[in-house]
């Protein structure tokens, strides 16, 4: 098996020739996330933080994540509410409290030895961020700056665990790696130790090696979701939190012990929690001076001065954009100045913090209560789900889950509410004998559903007859999939355009209702071009048959982005794009059924215009009849990924604002229950 390292050193030698004469001063610079670090402490070589790399590296396998310019459009008026508010004396300055859960991660050492870190460092972390984002007289954390701010945000090691019982916040895992690279803190260490992170904060503790060797930490931005035409950032929830190097963890003037030079007063943490929740860094990632009402160039606030780099020392009087107002703000929590000088969250920054915690998935359903010490419960049940299979082109589907008795008492019977979408509820009751701390599978009757994406709801509603089950944080689920949808075509093209990688790429497209297999291709030759030659392959298909393409990485990284702008389409002879993407890891599966279609359904569809077409606003799906709507469309980049949906209700849902996208071409996917299609767009 190859390494990471291994690949992207053959990678380079692939396409040094091609990009050689492109090159600048970077050759020494390393590489987290597939993206050029060029932020580097020039005296101690560290990386004081990578969020923004790894906000790209999140952008470019998550198709469904918001991007920079629609979240900043979606959080714009939910700033300006609560500014408003301030300035009209309707901010009722209520502090917000959040459970943390710190997760060290070690690999056998002893308690308070190297990466074990000692109960004491952990709670010097937590005095740090008090003093920080309450700016505490008398602490490090106050400041007398004219803009600087009390955030009004308040942390506790969670005492409540996530089964109710009592716990100390701090979460010791031996996983027996002595290091972590990148791949392995995504996939394995995040998502093996992870809490809720609708009740908890994450944040987790360890050492770096690999591409992350130097780093100090980094954090997943929030995300925005559930609003009219803005898509989801569905998928990240198993990583999100704040991970940190351990000799940057704590603050020596609390906590003796080894840390990295100038970062051992504990502002690694302050800093990366300001990622999580919504704050940029002060020279926005960028070498512009330029600045506008909203900032939009540096951080989106106002007050803090334009800067157009980072800055690693105390040096007072630095001014990286001498053109316009006002000094570096070198004490800012968001640059990168050593710990010691660091004290400073401005009002602005403070506003777009509120705006997250009071709106933004996983920020705004923190639990305070877990703060509380936590007990134990007589009825208490535990349920997770197993992930739901729907096999090739079936509308129908087993749901089983893992009961667990996490009370005091046998639980002889439990009554699981379930639902798709916003449907009705049904009940279901499972009888036997389960013990405290034991765990059993329950299956639920054959499911029916229709072709389209879905949400299957659960909970464990009652316990041993009526009893409602007494801590009711572990039991609820919100579990998305997939119905195949139909089609209604003679031909299919398969168009694949791999990466650089082409030895690890596979594919077929089976008929599933005879089990044949019509075409697949690969593995193909590597080359040392972005762009190798597009595969083309037509298929026939018959009607009142199913079909299944699949598509294989032997690598397990897809076949976008970090080597090349990799894609699959899937379209039928009428031109519909039935399905595509790229950014997966070792497989991607789509099926579909291919049916006769009512003359009504096709009429409609191939009537469907755009206009203005190009446009520089609102673009509007113009209907052939308004007395029959599709259900809903889906707007996508160049590259495939989401950047926004919107359900059809009435005539009103047909307009969308394109202002927030930058200039390009995009497409419209349009969707009824049986068909769909796809439009392009130009945004001037």
């Amino acid at each position: 098996m190859k390494c990471n390292f291994a690949k992207s050193l053959l990678f380079l030698l692939l396409v040094i020739p091609i990009i050689s004469f492109g090159q600048t001063n970077n050759t020494n610079s390393p590489k987290v996330f597939g993206k050029t670090v060029e932020s580097i402490n020039p005296e101690s070589g560290l990386i004081k933080c990578v969020s923004s790399e790894y906000e790209s590296y999140l952008s470019q396998n998550n198709p469904n994540r918001m991007s920079t310019e629609a979240f900043e459009t979606w959080i714009a008026p939910q700033i300006a509410k609560i500014k408003s508010d301030r300035q009209n004396g309707r901010n009722v300055n209520a502090v917000i409290t959040i459970p943390l859960v710190v997760h060290v991660i070690h690999s056998g050492q002893t308690l308070g030895i190297g990466r074990n870190i000692s109960d004491a460092r952990v709670q010097s972390q937590i005095t740090v961020l008090n003093q920080d984002f309450r700016r505490m007289f008398g602490t490090p954390g106050y400041n007398t700056n004219p803009v600087g701010a009390d955030v009004e945000i308040e942390f506790c090691l969670a005492q409540t665990g996530p089964d109710g019982q009592a716990v100390t916040g701090i979460n010791r895992v031996n996983l027996g790696n002595t290091i972590w690279n990148s791949s392995n803190v995504e996939n394995i260490l995040k998502p093996q130790t992870q809490w809720n992170p609708n009740q908890y904060f994450n944040i987790w503790v360890c050492q770096f090696g690999g591409d992350l060797n130097g780093v100090l930490g980094y954090a997943q931005f929030p995300s925005a979701s559930g609003l009219g035409g803005m898509p989801s950032n569905g998928g990240l929830a198993s990583t999100d939190g704040v991970i940190i190097e351990w000799r940057a963890f704590g603050t020596s003037t609390l906590s003796l012990g080894e840390y990295f030079t100038g970062t051992d007063k504990g502002r690694t943490t302050t800093h990366e929690i300001g990622h999580s929740f919504g704050l940029r860094h002060i020279w926005g990632d960028n070498n512009s001076c330029t600045v506008n009402l909203i900032d939009s160039l540096q951080d989106y606030c106002p007050d803090t001065p334009a800067a157009s780099q980072p800055n690693y020392s105390c040096t007072i009087g630095l001014d990286s954009c001498p053109s316009a107002s006002g000094l570096d703000m070198t004490a800012n929590y968001m640059d990168y100045s050593s710990d010691s000088c660091m004290n400073i969250f401005t009002l602005n920054q403070k506003s777009r913090i509120q705006a997250v915690l009071l709106n933004s998935p996983r920020r705004s359903t923190f639990n305070s209560l877990f703060c509380n010490v936590g007990q134990t419960y007589q009825f208490n049940g535990r349920l997770r789900m197993n992930p739901i299979a729907v096999s090739d082109c079936n509308t129908s589907f087993l749901a089983s889950f893992q009961l667990t008795n996490t009370g005091t008492v046998t639980m002889t019977s439990a009554v699981i509410t379930y639902s798709i979408d916003n449907g009705p509820s049904q009940n279901y009751t499972w009888t036997g004998s389960l013990p405290t701390n034991v765990s059993t599978t329950v299956f639920l009757p054959l499911i029916t559903s229709t072709p389209g994406n879905h949400i299957f709801n659960a909970n464990l509603s009652t316990i041993n007859g009526s009893n409602p089950d007494q801590f009711s944080f572990n039991d609820t689920i919100n579990e998305p999939f997939r119905i195949a949808g139909n089609q209604s075509t003679s031909q299919i093209t398969i168009q694949i355009q791999r990466d650089v990688y082409g030895s690890e790429t596979t594919w077929s497209f089976v008929n599933a209702t005879t089990g044949i297999t019509l075409a697949s291709g690969g593995d193909y030759t590597d080359t040392n071009t972005f762009l190798p030659e597009l595969i083309t392959v037509d298929v026939p298909v018959q009607l009142n048959n199913c079909y299944t393409f699949t598509i294989n990485d032997s690598f397990g990284d897809g076949i976008c982005c970090d080597f090349g702008p990799g894609y699959y389409n899937i379209i039928t002879l009428e031109g519909v794009t039935i399905a595509s993407g790229g950014s997966f890891t070792s497989t991607d599966s789509v099926s579909f059924n291919n049916i006769a279609l009512s003359v009504s359904d096709n009429n409609m569809l191939s009537s469907i215009k755009l206009y203005p077409n190009p446009t520089s606003g609102d673009l509007t799906i113009a209907m052939p009849d308004i007395s029959i709507l599709p259900n809903q469309f889906v707007v996508y980049n160049a590259l495939g990924q989401i950047m926004a949906s919107q359900k059809i209700n009435n005539e009103s849902d047909l307009t969308f604002d394109t202002s927030s996208m930058s200039p390009g071409v995009y497409f419209v996917k349009i969707m009824t229950d049986s068909n769909s299609k796809t439009l392009q767009f130009i945004k001037k």
